[in-house]
């Protein structure tokens, strides 16, 4: 049962529950600078075998009564007490809604607002605009790769507001945990923040269900089904690149322009990526770089080049040194502007350097 203080003024009696009235309770033994002690103490003497996501909307709705009592607003140190309260609540929700595979955030439920009358929800495997009160408008559908990178940059974006330091506001804070804790969690689109770590990860991640879901479908094995494979992911190409144009005409109403501009840029990534994964490498195909030099570069600046390229491999970093390197090769007209297949070319570069560096640790650094 959790700890209470009852304050009276006026003859109208006020009760605090939760985290809050256990640090009230402390008097002048509190102390804002333990806070993680006094997280620890508490959950252990009243949540221990409590279910997490339960207590936590518990005592959402604990935190929500007591701020406006007397005793909160009054107390010398209201600050602290809120912020600390705050941080007890962002502790909790870690645990509650962090997801961990890529796989989770791509495919989670999740609603996001768009407006005051449109919603997104999942429809199928895809998004779609539910206007309020409505039935959905599959007019607005927004499939495969699209809607999953939208999803995942909301659920990063949780991510890393329940890491939030500073608690400006901490009434905004409640409130965005109690849509997060709704079912689905709901996010304010405006709130989206497309800053995803590892997005190669992601990529890949999205890549290997697709072919898992195909050779499911297929009941055959890529090693014993090369053409097939490449017709598929030929498709699947073609597939995004329509998914991407609908995608966009969709959200772009609704995405500031920073947004709009990190989105399309993943998205164009994605579909590079996928390129690159679905080049034949066949084993008559040349390990050389002689295609990726600029037209009528003097052997002598090739060898140059080669050697600036040994040298990045051998660094502590490979990958960003790499990218470094390659970089300023083109900026002086050694390299060409495109290197395709991209993967192609790290196998080159690999061959001529001997090193191994992976394709996609270097495409992380080379943008």
């Amino acid at each position: 049962m959790a700890k209470t203080l009852t304050y009276t003024p006026q003859n109208e009696e006020v009760t605090i529950s939760g985290f809050l009235a256990f640090l009230l309770l402390q008097g002048q033994d509190w102390d804002y600078r333990c806070v993680e002690a006094d997280i620890r103490d508490y959950h252990l003497q009243h949540y221990a075998r409590m279910d997490a996501r339960e207590a936590l909307i518990q005592e959402i709705q604990w935190w929500i009564d007591a701020y406006p009592t007397p005793p909160i607003q009054d107390h010398p140190e209201k600050e602290h007490l809120l912020s600390e309260g705050v941080y007890y609540l962002f502790d909790c929700a870690r645990k509650v809604l962090t997801l961990d595979s890529d796989t989770d955030k791509l495919t989670t439920d999740m609603a996001i607002y768009l407006d005051r009358d449109n919603h997104l929800y999942k429809y199928d495997d895809s998004l779609a605009i539910f206007p309020k009160d409505s039935e959905p408008d599959l007019t607005t559908l927004i499939h495969g790769f699209p809607a999953q990178l939208l999803t995942y940059a909301a659920c990063t974006t949780i991510d890393s507001m329940l890491e939030a330091q500073g608690l400006d506001d901490p009434l905004k804070w409640v409130d965005m945990m109690q849509h997060w804790l709704q079912s689905p969690p709901a996010i304010h689109i405006a709130h989206i923040q497309f800053d995803i770590p590892n997005v190669y990860a992601l990529y890949a991640s999205y890549l290997e269900e697709e072919k898992r879901k195909w050779t499911e479908h297929s009941q055959k094995h890529y090693q014993s089904s090369a053409p097939q494979l490449r017709t598929f992911l030929a498709s699947l190409r073609q597939q995004v690149s329509e998914e991407v144009i609908h995608a966009l005409e969709i959200l772009s109403p609704y995405l500031s322009d920073k947004q709009r501009k990190a989105y399309e840029h993943y998205l164009t990534e994605c579909q590079q990526y996928l390129a690159d994964h679905s080049q034949s490498r066949s084993k008559g195909r040349s390990l050389s770089l002689t295609q990726y030099w600029c037209p009528d570069t003097p052997d002598y600046i090739q060898q140059a080049a080669i050697r600036k390229l040994k040298a990045a491999v051998k660094q502590e970093r490979p990958a960003a040194a790499l990218a470094l390197t390659v970089s300023q090769l083109q900026q002086d007209g050694t390299l060409k502007s495109e290197l395709r297949p991209l993967t192609h070319f790290i196998d080159a570069v690999n061959k001529v350097c001997a090193s191994n560096v992976k394709y996609d640790s270097f495409s992380k650094h080379f943008r």
